[in-house]
This record gives structure tokens, C-alpha cells and sequence, in this order.
């Protein structure tokens, strides 16, 4: 079963072509990492799947027969979005927000176990908790704590925009090991990075290259 089927799609912001007649599909259970160069519309092709800003996908999008980017809105649960910068949030403290978006899916006390994993794991410190969202963290701390949002709400699908961004080679190998603990056979990541440290460690099913409005794909695994 396909997760996402994209056939031959222009994607525009507003009125501007960015990416033109892009073919993709996405598996589940796939961890698949997308590469290229900077501006040549990687962020844009996740803001276009995650259907948000002024982004159009023409032509269509289909998942289990929902055209037109349906699956988002059907599913719109299930979808987590890691931004390349996270916004600041001055009136949120990040533990309330955190302990909101847990309730749909944890108890208090499986909620409070997985904080202490994953800030023991991650190396984050316990008070940045306790401050308002992404204000005055460093770039580092904000993606790692998206990746904690992540965690927190189980999503079935992940798209991931540069995580790794910014961050030393130690960090760099905690996100791995985070994305591929996180009952990655049950879920599907699409994971934009530039650092090959990052490919090395995740050892993806499939890569996708975008290269002049094309993606190319290189695929370990085989669908029938």
C-alpha cells in the first residue's frame, strides 16, 4: 500500500512556480531522506505536502483515493511536521504544551516517563522546560525539542526539515538514534538534511534527490 502518491505535480507559493511536474511516492514504515541544494525547493515540497501557507499543489495528490491533498485534512492527527525554524511562542510555557498535546494519546504518568527518556537521552536541560516556547533557545535546542513534540504525540507519518541543522556531530548522532528508536517500523519519516553524517547513521530505505525540479530516487527496498 502507498502512504503518498504523487504523479506529475507543479507546486507554486501564491502565484510563483517552484517546483514543476514532481513525481513521489512514500511508503509505510519508510525512513527516507530527501537531499539537494539550498533553494532548490525542498522546503517547499514539505510545506506543500503538509498542505500549509500558500502553497498549491496543481495537478493532484492522492492517498488511498483522497485527491487533491485530502489525506491531510482526513488525517491531519497523525502528521507531524518538523519545521527548519521553529517559532517563537513568548505567552506558552513549553512543559503545559507539551502535557496538552500528550493527552490525546498518554496518561499523566506514561507522559512524565517519556520526559525523562527522552531529556536523559537528549541531553536537553530540564529548565528549558519550564520557559516559554523556543524563546531565546539556541537552534539546536529548538529542534530538539520539536523532535520531543514528536515523540510525545506517536504521529504515523514525519516530515522532517532538517533536523540536524546547526548541531555538532553529538547531537547530530542523538536525533538518529532517536528517529530510529522511535518504533520507526510503524512509522514513515521523510527527513530533509544536507550532512551525509546524518545518512550514514539513519541508513535510509530510500534517498531522493531533487535536482532541477526532478526528484530522483534511489530505493533499497522493493514494492510490489
Amino acid at each position: 500500500m502507498i502512504m503518498i502518491k504523487i504523479k506529475h505535480i507543479n507546486i507554486n507559493f501564491k502565484t510563483k512556480r517552484i517546483l514543476s511536474n514532481v513525481s513521489f511516492r512514500l511508503f509505510p514504515g519508510e525512513l527516507c531522506i530527501m537531499v539537494g541544494e539550498n533553494g532548490i525547493g525542498k522546503t517547499s515540497f514539505i510545506n506543500a505536502l503538509s498542505n500549509m501557507d500558500n502553497y498549491i499543489c496543481q495537478d493532484w495528490i492522492d492517498d488511498k483515493q483522497h485527491r487533491r491533498g485530502m489525506w491531510w485534512r482526513k488525517d491531519r492527527s497523525t502528521v507531524f511536521v518538523g519545521f527548519q525554524h521553529p517559532v517563537e511562542i513568548p505567552g506558552i510555557v513549553y512543559i503545559h504544551f507539551l502535557r496538552l498535546i500528550s493527552k490525546r494519546n498518554n496518561t499523566d504518568k506514561t507522559f512524565s516517563n517519556k520526559l525523562q527518556k527522552l531529556n536523559k537521552f537528549m541531553d536537553v536541560d530540564s529548565n528549558l522546560f519550564y520557559r516559554p516556547m523556543n524563546v531565546g533557545f539556541s537552534g539546536g535546542e529548538k529542534r530538539m525539542f520539536e523532535l520531543i513534540q514528536m515523540v510525545i504525540t506517536e504521529p504515523s507519518l514525519c516530515l522532517l526539515d532538517e533536523p540536524d541543522s546547526g548541531l555538532d556531530s553529538k547531537k547530530t548522532t542523538s536525533i538518529s538514534k532517536i528517529l530510529l528508536g522511535f518504533n520507526i517500523s510503524n512509522r514513515t519519516f521523510l527527513v530533509v538534511t544536507h550532512n551525509p553524517k546524518l545518512l550514514n547513521h539513519l541508513s535510509p530505505d530510500s534517498i531522493y534527490n531533487l535536482i532541477n525540479n526532478k526528484v530522483i530516487c534511489f530505493r533499497k527496498k522493493c514494492y510490489a
